[in-house]
């Protein structure tokens, strides 16, 4: 079939892309892909009849695909119906509709599919309840979304089904409610909203009215998440407000305060204040009945110094001596060295000065040589041109020579005109030779006159560059006369012998100050009424170099400057002294809240849901998110409404 359908279409090199793509798609029998690339083409060509039947043809083919391919979908909803699976019956005949809409079978099919899902719908509801028809009622629109009958049943089974929902809502069956409302928004997806409304709003209700009614029996923390659950579902006012009312009194009931003393001293009044502080910023509160006792908290400090001495020395000038100048020897240096280019230089110049006078002789004798060879070439060429006029004219004579004899009749004896004519002929041939060794003479000449002229260039040329060298060489010969006048300009204005400093060793005492403070802390820290005393102790140290001035050795003064004064070395070891009682009181907090999760674990579903609910919020770290979430299904987050 498709080798018949190429021969009609007949393959071109020469039309349009799109057309030969169609021509492709036809070969490998897809008929959609060439259908649509011979429309593209029949609009760049809508001249070209060709295209136009190329095109029918394959809508014609694909149509015949079509309808093929909708009888089997018919036959596959057929088979599909008789087994009972009425959603891939009903999808084969859907696809079967648009790949052929007027086909009769399909629609007689169809409208049997549609009643049959109908009567299974009625049956089911008669037997179940609206629950069990209700997919099959919304199965029958899928076919024809408005067809009266299955329009109405619809609207009975949603009628009925939502009835259900409400009953089982009444009866508190809210999983099932849930469930259902499920099987609802997958039947028809525009209902979900209405459904899902329905049922957590009256699942958080009846949640509402059972947290109320827990924490009317002291059960607060089973209340609390009955509550944290109702306002996941619906954020009604009574969910909200029972949930953040009952959640902040469990979580302040089991958060890790701290017991804070009233020292009566300044410095451990000074520790106290300062502990508190980084501790408030780190959330921990404080009463009088905490979770956490500090106590007997005493703080001391002391500061001392101790002196350490360290040599020292000072270079100073003792005396002074008079030596040689070294600058005037580095003078005299130079000079001689200056003086050592000297004959270089002039070397230089005689020798360019004597290429000079030896190229300015034999410039002199070539050109001279090159003038007596022009004047010669000149002559020979004369005689040349002399030799070639003569020669004109003989052979001038020579042709009206032979026109005299030829107009002699043949009476007349012509024998002495013959021998006239031969002699002028030997006579030309003759100068013919003598010019010819005469242009040859001539040429010779010239040849070597242009030869020596080239040399005079050449020579003159070099006579030129011999006198740039020459000046050349003279200006750096008086450039290095120039310099040896100025190096002994240099040595006279420089003193034969100079004073210099001779140097001598001063020793002295530097003294190094180290001061140094230290603060002493003791606390009683536990929790649950158990306490132990605690020892905490930190120093900072400060040190100075000073000594003396000695100014007849040019050691001047270091005085003594400490970079702290005491006060603030006690402050920053009295910080440090903080952060270490913060970090055990932090850390007893930790155990505070791991032995609420050991008691969690032995206690009761009301004591265990408070504990764990309220570590959620204090705590994250150590409590059980995975049992709050499997029991109560309920996130942390949910807790507080965060």
């Amino acid at each position: 079939m498709v080798r018949s359908v190429l021969l009609v279409l007949g393959l071109c090199a020469c039309v349009p892309r799109d057309a030969r793509r169609g021509d492709e798609f036809a070969l490998a029998g897809n008929w959609e892909g060439a259908s649509e690339h011979y429309r593209r083409a029949s609009v760049q060509r809508p001249q070209s009849a060709r295209i136009a039947a190329k095109g029918d043809l394959a809508d014609r083919m694909l149509q015949k695909e079509r309808i093929a391919d909708a009888e089997a979908a018919r036959q596959r909803a057929e088979t599909a119906l008789a087994a009972g699976n009425y959603d891939t019956a009903f999808s084969e005949l859907l696809s079967a509709k648009a790949m052929d809409p007027s086909s009769e079978a399909i629609a007689l099919l169809a409208s049997v599919a549609g009643e049959q899902v109908r009567s299974l719908a009625e049956e089911r509801a008669r037997a179940e309840g609206w629950s069990t028809a209700y997919p099959f009622s919304v199965l029958s629109l899928r076919l024809d979304p408005a067809e009266p009958q299955s329009v109405a049943l619809v609207t009975r089974a949603r009628t009925g089904v939502l009835a259900e929902v409400d009953g089982l809502l009444e009866a508190s069956d809210f999983a099932g409610a849930r469930e259902l409302t499920a099987m609802i928004a997958a039947a028809e997806p525009s209902l979900q909203q209405e459904v899902d409304g329905r049922v957590t709003s009256a699942w958080s209700a009846d949640l509402v009215r059972t947290a109320e009614a827990l924490a009317k029996k002291g059960r607060k923390g089973e209340a609390w998440m009955q509550y944290a659950r109702a306002a996941a579902m619906d954020p009604s006012a009574a969910a909200v407000s029972g949930r953040e009312e009952l959640g902040r009194s469990i979580i302040e009931s089991q958060r890790a305060t701290v017991s804070w003393p009233a020292p009566d001293k300044a410095l451990a009044s000074d520790l106290v204040g300062l502990s508190r502080g980084a501790l408030v910023d780190d959330g921990l509160r404080f009463d009088d009945g905490g979770a956490i006792q500090l106590s007997s908290v005493g703080a001391t400090w002391s500061c001392g110094e101790k002196v350490v001495n360290h040599a020292a020395s000072q270079q100073y000038v003792a005396r002074t001596r008079w030596v040689e100048n070294p600058d005037r020897r580095a003078a005299e240096a130079k000079a001689y060295e200056a003086r050592a280019d000297v004959p270089e230089h002039e070397a230089l110049v005689a020798s360019t000065y004597s290429r000079i006078e030896q190229l300015q002789y034999a410039s002199e004798q070539r050109r001279a040589d090159w003038r007596v060879l022009e004047d010669a070439a000149l002559r020979v060429e004369e005689t040349a041109r002399t030799t070639q006029d003569w020669l004109s004219e003989a052979e001038r004579a020579l042709d009206q020579a032979e026109q005299d004899l030829a107009g002699l009749s043949s009476e007349v004896d012509s024998s002495e005109w013959v021998e006239v004519r031969d002699e002028w002929a030997r006579e030309v041939s003759a100068r013919e030779a003598t010019l010819s060794a005469r242009n040859d003479e001539a040429q010779r000449a010239r040849s070597l006159a242009n030869e020596l002229g080239q040399k005079v260039s050449t020579t003159e040329s070099d006579l030129g560059s011999a006198r740039d060298d020459y000046a050349s060489q003279q200006t750096k010969l008086a450039e290095v006369v120039a310099n040896i006048d100025r190096a002994d300009a240099a040595v006279a204005a420089l003193p034969t012998q100079v004073e210099e400093p001779v140097y001598a060793t001063f020793p002295y005492t530097v003294y190094e100050v180290v001061r140094t403070c230290e603060v002493k802390a003791t606390a009683k820290l536990g929790a649950r009424g158990k306490t132990t005393p605690r020892a905490y102790a930190a120093t900072r140290t400060v040190s100075d170099r000073h000594h003396p001035a000695h100014p007849d050795y040019g050691v001047k003064e270091d005085p003594l400057a400490l970079p702290s004064e005491d006060a603030a070395l006690v402050q920053a070891s009295l910080s440090e002294v903080s952060g270490k009682l913060v970090t055990d009181i932090r850390s007893e907090r930790e155990a505070y809240y791991q032995g609420l999760v050991s008691t969690a674990a032995g206690a009761s579903l009301n004591e265990a849901s408070a504990l764990q609910g309220a570590l959620l919020v204090l705590q994250p770290s150590v409590a059980d998110a995975a049992w709050v979430r499997e029991r109560w299904g309920v996130e942390a987050k949910e807790l507080l409404g965060r």
